[in-house]
């Protein structure tokens, strides 16, 4: 065996018996032009080798309540992509989020800080240059890095990431898909998809597939007609989100990565309705966390386990084998 350094290879040299020491004892036989080309080929062979750490895939949802998923509990609304990652994976129940405002519960999540550590604690404020998220360091470590969607930290920070689309609203799956093509094949890669559903206005070209009927209104809601249409409006929106993430799990398939890719679902806050988005209940704060993938736990698990957003980012790291 032949040890070399600077790429931390183990390289076999089969033409001659080993004195145990490493070398062979003929090695010198063969001419120094000759032997120097070949111990240079398989230098290169052995530090071009894939790197088969897993691929992780960050979906995040804007303003979805954590409630508001089939595999959550709820009866009516139209989610079995996402409920499919969850018998597949783990559901989390107890998982919270550092604040109930979109950005900066976004920057404690790419961070692993609370919202008064980051420098961007207020909605609409921007990543500090200075703070380091996990897309720096898992491209430090040979990950490609991807952003894609409704990015809603300024322009300090984006720079961590390889490749960068920021768009708002609708953001679509077409740029997921197509970022995932052209991905390099021995390169794992992070992708931070980050929906702009189902966060108001509501477009009206969504597709409608719920009724008032499915409509379950919280207690300490008025129950009037108005109420349940926005209920509606916004039922759809997780329906059409939830087609996105069906999109994103095909095309892992279709690539044949998905067994060798880890899948992350949340939200930013919770919904935005009265007594959720921007407070401190748990209607604001709790977010429907799923991992799914190369994770330990029986698929389709429930932990209970209290779960904090600023979590995230060091579990991603764990998963990476990055310090």
């Amino acid at each position: 065996m032949l040890y070399t350094p600077d790429c931390e290879c183990l390289l076999n040299l089969p033409f001659a018996p080993s004195n145990g020491q490493g070398l062979s004892r003929n090695f010198c036989a063969i001419p120094v032009r000759a032997g120097f080309w070949l111990i240079l080929l398989l230098v290169f062979a052995g530090c071009s080798r894939v790197d088969d750490r897993p691929n992780i895939v960050v979906i995040l949802a804007d303003d979805l309540g954590w409630n508001d998923v089939g595999a959550f509990g709820h009866p009516n609304i139209n989610t079995p992509n996402i409920d499919a990652l969850a018998h597949g994976g783990v559901r989390f129940t107890n998982a919270f989020l550092t604040t109930s405002s979109c950005s900066p519960s976004r920057a404690s999540l790419l961070t692993g800080l609370y919202p008064h550590e980051t420098g961007a604690m207020h909605l609409h404020q921007s990543l500090p240059a200075d703070k380091l998220t996990v897309a720096q360091l898992l491209s430090d470590s040979g990950y490609y890095t991807a952003s894609l969607g409704k990015w809603h930290l300024g322009d300090q920070v984006i720079g961590q990431f390889d490749h960068v689309v920021d768009q708002h609203e609708p953001s679509g799956a077409a740029d997921w898909i197509s970022t995932l093509a052209r991905r390099s094949s021995r390169q794992p890669f992070f992708l931070w998809l980050a929906s702009g559903d189902p966060h108001r206005p509501y477009a009206s070209d969504t597709p409608q597939v719920h009724t008032p009927a499915d409509v379950v209104m919280e207690p300490y809601l008025v129950d009037t007609p108005a109420t349940r249409a926005e209920f509606v409006e916004y039922y759809d929106e997780i329906a059409r989100l939830d087609s996105y993430v069906g999109a994103v799990v095909g095309e892992l398939r279709r690539l044949d990565l998905l067994d060798k890719t880890i899948i992350m679902f949340l939200s930013d806050n919770g919904r935005p309705f009265h007594r959720a988005k921007t407070t401190l209940y748990d209607a604001g704060l709790k977010a429907p966390l799923i991992i799914s993938g190369q994770i330990p736990g029986a698929p389709g698990s429930t932990i209970a386990q209290l779960v904090s957003a600023i979590d995230i980012a060091p579990t991603i790291l764990d998963f990476a084998s990055v310090p």
